[in-house]
């Protein structure tokens, strides 16, 4: 008898450190704001990561990523992949530079270790999409666990699919 087992699946609701960031916000703000939002989003993905207890080492997954703004200003999802890729980043290995002459001490960002890397090997591919306002995400939890989602920025939901057992 064959048996199909479901994909295992994770929910994480991420409340914004930064504002949800564009493509046209780089531009306007330049490369040192970026990297600010940057940093903001993968400490946000990888404390996102610790919480929910995500596995590590997983061979392939797929990524979508539901960004909730605080109002209904027509946007584009693919523009706020600025945003959704620090976080996709996270997942990942960390990541370490060895010492230059621009950064003598290196520089390194926190990887929580779910898949190996983001190639398309271990991503199977990334959604991007535009959801609910934040507020109504924070009204449907219940009114304890509000609070800990709480930002002025709104946020995001990913769902993680775990591809493995397909490789």
């Amino acid at each position: 008898m064959n048996t199909v087992t479901e994909p295992r699946v994770w929910y994480l609701l991420i409340p914004a450190p930064a504002p949800l960031w564009s493509a046209n916000d780089s531009h306007r703000h330049g490369p040192r704001a970026t990297s600010a939002s940057r940093v903001a989003w993968r400490k946000a993905g990888y404390d996102a990561a610790m919480i929910a207890r995500l596995p590590k080492g997983l061979k392939r997954v797929r990524f979508a990523v539901t960004f909730h703004f605080q109002d209904r200003l027509h946007r584009d999802a693919l523009n706020y992949s600025e945003t959704a890729k620090p976080v996709i980043d996270s997942w990942g290995p960390p990541f370490f530079q060895k010492p230059t002459k621009k950064a003598p001490k290196g520089k390194s960002a926190p990887g929580w270790g779910l898949i190996p890397g983001d190639t398309p090997e271990h991503l199977e591919s990334t959604a991007l999409s535009i959801g609910p306002l934040w507020s109504n995400v924070l009204a449907a939890l219940p009114a304890r666990e509000r609070l800990a989602y709480v930002s002025p920025y709104g946020g995001l939901t990913a769902v993680i699919t775990d591809l493995s057992e397909a490789v």
